[in-house]
C-alpha cells in the first residue's frame, strides 16, 4: 500500500447554529481559528497533500487557507457526501485518503496516525 496521504478538510459549512458572521472553522480556539488547529494535525500526522472544501460563499475560509492546503471549492453546499464528491478523481486513486472536519480542534497528529495505522495493517 502506497504511503502516501492525502487529507481532505471539510471546511465548507455554513455553522448557521453559531449564528455568526464569522464562517464556523475561522472562530478562534486558544488564539487561533480551529481549522488551522486541524490543519497542524494532518500535517503532523503525515499528510504529503492538504486539501480543503471550501464553500464558494465563504471567500475569506479560502484566503484563510490560501498557502496551507489546496482550496476545492464546493459551489453549492449539499452536504458531507456532496463535499467528498468535490475531490478530483485522481486525488482518489494516489495513495491513502484521510477525510476529516474542519471544526475538530481537538484531532491531534498521535490519533489520526493511530488511524492511518489501522487502515494500513488491515490491508483496507
Amino acid at each position: 500500500m502506497s504511503q502516501e496521504l492525502t487529507a481532505v478538510i471539510l471546511a465548507a459549512g455554513h455553522g448557521t447554529r453559531m449564528r455568526s458572521r464569522t464562517p464556523k472553522v475561522l472562530h478562534p480556539i486558544c488564539g487561533r481559528p480551529m481549522v488551522d488547529w486541524v490543519v497542524d494535525a494532518v500535517k503532523a500526522a503525515g499528510a504529503t497533500d492538504v486539501k480543503a472544501i471550501v464553500s464558494s460563499h465563504h471567500a475569506e475560509v479560502a484566503a484563510h487557507l490560501d498557502g496551507q492546503a489546496e482550496v476545492i471549492y464546493q459551489r453549492e453546499p449539499e452536504g458531507t457526501g456532496h463535499a467528498v464528491q468535490q475531490v478530483p478523481p485522481e486525488v482518489l486513486s494516489r495513495g491513502d485518503l484521510l477525510i476529516v472536519n474542519a471544526d475538530s480542534p481537538l484531532l491531534s497528529a498521535e490519533s489520526i496516525r493511530k488511524v492511518i495505522d489501522a487502515h494500513r495493517s488491515s490491508g483496507a
